[in-house]
């Protein structure tokens, strides 16, 4: 199988409410969208870096540079098998140091693109005919807020919402 194409899309989404940090506060978050097609089917993926090198060196905007000029023309001339996407690219770029946030969005794409064109859902791919039971916990991250009484508010909230784990930012 051939992956036909690969698109990169730059969006910009509000956040809810701002959203502090040791490093600042913003408002709206930058994300890189991956896009792969193939056989009819597409498969989606997104990095996890910002849009600024605080957190991590990898940004938004050097995930874009590493797909389109290093990940892209290999994934598009590579002949993958029919099944086990994601493992063959995990192991054709074992050896690949750096930016991680790009390689694992196209990485994800390949894992949704394999679970459509195979007709199987993204959970019993991951799962390859292990039983899967219950949930997985997920967490939420709250902002530094300047007053206890709207962060308590927001801790209850996030625990009425059923999250399982609160990530507190500190300064």
């Amino acid at each position: 199988m051939r992956v036909e194409s690969i698109e990169l899309f730059w969006i910009k989404i509000p956040l809810v409410g701002q959203f502090t940090t040791s490093f600042g506060t913003t408002m709206e978050r930058e994300i890189l969208l991956v896009k792969l097609n193939a056989d009819g089917a597409s498969g989606w993926g997104e990095s996890g870096a910002d849009g600024l090198p605080m957190y991590s060196y990898e940004t938004a905007r050097t995930g874009w540079h590493i797909i389109e000029d290093f990940l892209a023309p290999v994934v598009l001339d590579e002949e993958w098998p029919d099944k086990g996407l994601a493992t063959s690219y995990a192991k054709k770029f074992s050896s690949w140091r750096w930016h991680p946030m790009a390689r694992c969005a196209v990485e994800e794409a390949l894992w949704v693109l394999d679970a459509q064109r195979q007709g199987v859902s993204l959970q019993s791919l991951y799962a390859n005919g292990r039983s899967i039971r219950g949930r997985i916990p997920v967490g939420i991250s709250l902002g530094i807020e300047d007053d206890f009484e709207v962060l308590a508010e927001k801790i209850t909230a996030g625990i009425e919402q059923g999250y399982q784990r609160i990530k507190l930012k500190i300064e």
